[in-house]
């Protein structure tokens, strides 16, 4: 190692005047401090120097001032394994290597290594005003070297909340660091952008931050707005926060140090409303859950289509085509069944207890409302479950951005105006926002509902006596006496097998024996069955039994019948036996005569083979 000594001698007071100033000769206690010109190549810098950022802007600016004035105050070094080793002086070294500077003024220390530590954390706690980086370097090296944080707290005299955000500092990306150093951006700035994961600091710079140096506009004034787009609320999450198998290398989101809960004492504000600050982490989680709750809504629903939206996102694609054997149709090719609405009980309560428009209060009789709207809605429901019952639709899970819908549905659209529900009426009502035409809209729909309720009333006492009559015959069995009613439903069952040729011809004959009528259908006929002469009903029951297949066969209960029924009537049955009866006595004898020849043949041949 080359170098130039020389001896100056001054006070410990002022051990690091500049060069050639002079001391006062007066001054005690004095020392002799060596001063040496080193090349400033020669030196390297120390692996574990508190303050090892520098922005790289008043870098430049600080290397041509020491090109043009020089290094007024010589730097400190160590010896190390026979080489030089920076131990004061980093920020006037690497101006001076930017300057070209050859040669560096610099003071010969032996100092080890603790005392190194010691001295350049002193040198970075006791500037005037140190850059909160440099601080926090400075932290780490002491939470390095094994101090507790409340060993730092006491040592720099400030709080452990201090201590935790300026070691926070320290997750700022390289380039925001730089950013941070030339004043850019304030510290509670800092604070906000170091709070985000590495990955949405670097998506935070290279949006806004990439032409800081030149770029006059930076978000510093609407920072807390912008950074808004990289926090994801934890209270809204679609996922449990808790699950901590959802991402088993990232855990429960409770402990965790992105979530702003975890760092009140740091971000106050935020901890209210538990927002998560690594988004690409949340949206990882968000697609996990959301892909098991599909999952599960698959196996407790077990449908044949999966339903999507015409301009489904590639996440929700992503996810279905895991499940192959279940197919995918658009929502705009389906016509899907409209489950009714629970009536809300608070719609039919005024909690202010205010007159509605000068009227009588709407709201006076709503516990009956509320009673009658139940009831309208138990009525819907049995007809949605019957409706499925029936078998006509299909099973599809709709699935959109964050929510699956299980569904109801057949194939093809049916352009149907979209009808307003007794829910958003009374919600409406409530809200003082309902209109002239909304209610009278409502009223034609309660009307066309009573329609139906009454037809529903109907069907509901024709299943009921359905039900008691078969179990009243069950239970009495032939006990029961004959009544008129029961002739009256023989000829039914006669009629009900008439196809639509014969049934025509019974038609003309009831309607010469009722005449002009508006009698109801079932009604009508049940009255002229009841008018129809005993031979006019065998005319039917004759109809019938020529008007089904099954009457010609043989070994069969109706040709049996319908023979006899012939025979009764006059229809000479003997003579067409007979007559087939020859027809088939003269196919036997031909099948007697050839089958004789065909047997003589058949010995001949035998003969002939034996004999060969």
């Amino acid at each position: 190692m080359k170098n130039t000594k020389g001896t100056i001698r001054k006070t410990s007071a002022e051990a690091s005047a500049p060069k050639n100033t002079k001391v006062s000769k007066a001054a005690a206690p004095v020392s002799e401090i060596t001063v040496i010109q080193v090349q400033a190549r020669d030196i390297s810098f120390n692996p574990k120097n508190h303050r090892q950022l520098y922005s790289e802007s008043a870098l430049q600016d600080f290397a041509h001032e020491l090109a043009l004035h020089g290094i007024i105050s010589p730097i400190t070094i160590r010896t190390v394994k026979g080489k030089y080793e920076l131990v004061v002086g980093e920020r006037r070294l690497r101006a001076a290597l930017l300057a070209g500077i050859k040669k560096v003024p610099a003071i010969v220390r032996e100092y080890n290594d603790a005392e190194v530590n010691e001295i350049q954390l002193a040198e970075n706690l006791q500037r005037e005003d140190p850059h909160p980086l440099h601080i926090a370097h400075a932290i780490k090296i002491m939470r390095d070297a094994g101090l507790s944080i409340d060993e730092i707290s006491s040592r720099l005299g400030k709080s452990a909340t201090f201590v935790y955000a300026r070691l926070k500092l320290l997750t700022l990306i390289k380039d925001f660091q730089e950013v941070f150093l030339s004043g850019k951006i304030s510290t509670n700035d800092a604070f906000q952008i170091a709070s985000l994961s590495q990955e949405a600091q670097e998506d935070f710079f290279s949006e806004y931050f990439s032409n800081w140096q030149s770029n006059s506009y930076l978000p510093a004034k609407n920072l807390e707005s912008e950074l808004k787009k990289y926090r994801c609320n934890l209270n809204n999450a679609t996922f449990d926060t808790e699950d901590s198998e959802l991402l088993p290398d990232a855990g429960a989101c409770g402990n965790c140090p992105f979530n702003s809960a975890y760092l009140q004492t740091l971000f106050p504000d935020l901890s209210k409303e538990r927002q998560c600050m690594n988004s690409s982490c949340f949206i990882r989680k968000s697609d996990e859950g959301f892909r098991r709750k599909v999952g599960k809504s698959v196996e407790e629903f077990q449908p044949a289509f999966f339903i999507i939206r015409p301009y489904t996102s590639d996440r929700i694609m992503s996810m279905l085509a895991g499940f192959e054997s279940i197919m995918i149709i658009k929502s705009d090719e389906i016509t899907c069944l409209e489950e009714p609405e629970l009536p809300n009980r608070d719609d039919y309560t005024n909690e202010n207890e205010e007159e509605y428009d000068d009227e009588d209060d709407v709201f006076e009789n709503g516990d009956k409302q509320y009673e009658g709207a139940m009831e309208e809605y138990q009525q819907a429901h049995a007809e949605f479950l019957a409706e499925i019952e029936s078998g006509g639709y299909q099973k599809g899970l709709e699935v959109r951005e964050n929510a699956i819908e299980r569904q109801y549905f057949i194939v093809g659209k049916r352009t149907t105006p979209v009808k307003q529900t007794a829910k958003a009426v009374q919600e409406a009502i409530k809200n003082k926002t309902v209109t002239p035409e909304m209610l009278e809209s409502e009223i034609e729909r309660i009307d066309d509902r009573e329609i139906r309720a009454k037809e529903l009333d109907i069907r509901k006492i024709r299943t009921d006596i359905y039900d008691k009559y078969g179990q009243h015959v069950a239970e009495q069995g032939a006990n029961l006496p004959v009544t008129a009613e029961d002739s009256l439903s023989v000829r039914l069952l006669v009629y009900e097998r008439l196809d639509f040729h014969r049934r025509l011809v019974i038609d003309e004959l009831l309607e010469t024996k009722m005449g002009d009528t508006d009698i109801a259908p079932e009604a009508y006929l049940h009255m002229a069955l009841g008018m129809i002469t005993d031979a006019e009903f065998c005319f039917m029951v004759r109809l019938a039994l020529t008007c089904t297949m099954s009457s010609q066969y043989l070994q069969n209960g109706p040709a049996y019948f319908l023979r006899s029924a012939a025979i009764a009537s006059g229809v000479d049955v003997a003579h067409i036996e007979r007559s087939q009866q020859e027809v088939a006595e003269a196919r036997v004898d031909r099948v007697a005569t050839r089958t004789h020849e065909l047997d003589r043949l058949s010995e001949r041949l035998k003969r002939k083979r034996n004999a060969q």
